[in-house]
């Protein structure tokens, strides 16, 4: 049985927002905004409760490989979570080897329903797995991992990976996961024995990595290796297969602990790289007024979804609508590597703008 969904407590009230709106699915939100795209709009998750629900059987399978990264899994239904879109992502667990790995590294592959019938990501739009990894203090399994992982399932595939307090190796992580991902890609070809569609062609170029705090440092870290193929597990051959790289950077911690900066990494990325901040409103190591001004200095397109009352964890008030934020999050986030956020700045969370 999976473990049980775990909320930690919220902190300090939010301040008051600045702006009113009403309630809106973000479905209709990003229907809207297709057709009216402007910046600065706020979307405001309405989410059904949270019901309990009894765990499946874990049933075993095995899953083929190919190349240096190797695992075993085993999958599951998600226990417990609270879907507006009504339907629940599966998790496979994976224990993933690589040459470049000491010890093999805990997954958990998050994947889309099968029979999702959604308006936020479209065939032609539909995009790859995301790689992704938690902070430096936390796990997979903590709530802001699992709720975002939740809610990017929605519409697409995330693999999230367990790594330890070490950057750069956690940034080998990142490249032992992208060749797991090569690997099964691989068999599932030979296994059908079918050419690459036209469709397939194009998502072999997109290459989507994220993570929360230490962990989106981590992300684009590897991004820029895979980029400059300057890493031992990157070949100029993996970084042409993927001119189209997006980041998603969840609580980027932009100021450290000493008032350091930690900016040069984001100005070294290429024009040619998009990423998504993901930032509380009160995230005291990432101030939106900061953030913004780095924003304007980077040659990476950048776009930004503010959660209102968030801190560093992503820690909400009232508590209860944590883990409804914590999905928000992540179903904007999948929508916007579709190509879906026509604006500068999002809003999610709160109860609306003045």
């Amino acid at each position: 049985m999976g473990p049980k969904r775990k909320i930690l407590d919220g902190s300090a009230d939010a301040p008051e927002a600045k702006k009113r709106v009403t309630r809106s699915s973000s479905r209709k939100t990003f229907a809207a905004q297709k057709s009216s795209p402007g910046k600065g709009k706020s979307i405001v998750a309405e989410s059904k409760a949270s019901k309990t629900k009894n765990d499946l059987p874990i049933s075993k399978k095995p899953e083929g490989h190919s190349g240096d990264a190797q695992s075993h899994s085993h999958s599951h239904p998600l226990p417990s979570t609270s879907s507006t879109l009504g339907a629940d992502p599966s998790i496979t667990k994976l224990n993933i080897t690589h040459d470049s790995l000491k010890t093999p590294i805990s997954c958990d592959h998050y994947n889309a329903p099968t029979n999702l019938t959604t308006t936020t990501t479209t065939t032609k739009n539909d995009p790859t797995t995301c790689i992704f990894t938690h902070g430096a203090g936390g796990t997979i399994s903590t709530p802001a991992v699992r709720d975002f992982c939740v809610g990017y399932a929605q519409s697409a595939s995330i693999l999230v990976f367990q790594g330890s307090m070490n950057l750069a190796a956690r940034v080998k992580g990142f490249h032992a996961c992208l060749s797991h991902i090569h690997a099964s890609s691989q068999t599932k070809t030979s296994k059908s024995d079918t050419k690459r569609t036209s469709k397939g062609a194009d998502e072999r170029g997109k290459l989507v990595l994220g993570g929360r705090s230490m962990g989106s440092r981590a992300a684009v870290m590897a991004a820029s290796e895979i980029l400059s193929s300057s890493s031992p597990a990157s070949s100029s051959e993996e970084a042409s297969e993927f001119p189209d790289i997006s980041l998603i950077l969840v609580s980027y911690p932009l100021q450290g602990p000493k008032n350091d900066i930690r900016d040069q990494i984001l100005f070294d990325l290429p024009a040619s790289v998009r990423i998504l901040f993901v930032i509380g409103d009160r995230d005291a190591m990432c101030p939106l007024d900061l953030l913004e001004r780095t924003r304007k200095k980077m040659a990476a397109e950048s776009k930004l979804l503010v959660v209102k009352g968030a801190d560093h964890g992503m820690h909400v008030r009232p508590k209860d609508r944590q883990t409804e934020y914590g999905e928000e999050t992540g179903r904007l986030a999948a929508a916007w590597v579709a190509g879906e956020m026509m604006d500068s700045v999002v809003y999610a969370g709160g109860d609306g703008e003045e």
